[in-house]
Formats: C-alpha cells, structure tokens, sequence
C-alpha cells in the first residue's frame, strides 16, 4: 500500500541534499495517482522514458500526474508535460465533458507554467463559449417553434 522511497535525488529535493536516513513514503494505493509508476521506477526512483509513457497518456491520466508532479515537487516533470501537453491538445479531436474538464484540472495545475495554462485557458474558454451558444441556439429555435405552433 505504501512505497518507501529512499534515493539521493529524493532527498535532494526535499530535504536539500540533507544526507540523514529520513524516510519519506508515497500513497500509492489511491486510484487518482495510479499512473505515477508508469513515469517513475518506484523501486530506484528514477525517470522512465517520458517521452514514450506520455504518448498513450490520455487526459485523466495526465491530470493525475499533474496532480502527482505538483503536490510532490517533481519540477522538471512540470516542465516536460508543458512541452507535451501543448501539442496533446492540438490533436484532441473529441471536446466531449470528461476531456474539457481533465483539460481544465491541467491549467489549475499548472498555473504556474504560464504558456501552458494560457493556452488551455483560451482551447476550454472557446469550447465552452461554443458550447454554451449551439445550446442556447437549440433552446431558442425551440422555443420559437413552440410559439410558432401555438
């Protein structure tokens, strides 16, 4: 249920180089955070080819290892997903409910990360404008056949 992880580069993140054997343990049973061991090597700690485990990563997954990256600190983890997430977007073909909104989990998450977040803010501000007026346009034509009948 619990991994313990133990490594130099762990520690330099947390504890700045600080060289005493504290352990520092990860919950990995909960589901959101599943696909953290498809990035990491749990047992040495290390970056798995990121480049490789992104291209089948789909948005839910991609908001949990946001998720993952912010509440751990893993820095360069936030700026490779930048690179990533840009073009992941551009070739998103479906704006269905669950992609729009794991899109916008990823710009809260990284807000940070200026050229990111602008970007995703204005793709979810588009669709949901969109969105919002193709629904208003259907309740207005049915609300001007109602009239028409009556």
């Amino acid at each position: 249920q619990v991994a313990s992880l133990f490594s130099p580069y762990f520690y330099n993140i947390f504890y700045g180089g600080y060289k005493e054997n504290v352990q520092t343990t990860i919950e990995l049973k909960d589901d959101r955070f599943e696909p953290l061991d498809r990035v990491f090597d749990l047992s040495i700690f290390s970056y798995k080819p990121i480049n490789d485990v992104l291209d089948s990563v789909g948005w839910a997954e991609m908001s949990s290892l946001l998720e993952c990256a912010d509440r751990y600190a893993f820095l360069p983890l936030f700026d490779t997903f930048q690179d990533r997430c840009v073009p992941f977007v551009l070739k998103m073909k479906e704006s269905t409910d669950e992609n729009l909104r794991c899109v916008q989990e990823c710009a809260l998450l990284v807000r940070k990360y200026d050229v990111l977040a602008e970007f995703v803010n204005k793709f979810c501000l588009s669709e949901c404008l969109e969105k919002l007026e193709n629904d208003r346009t259907d309740q207005i034509t049915a609300e001007l056949h109602g009239k028409i009948a009556e």
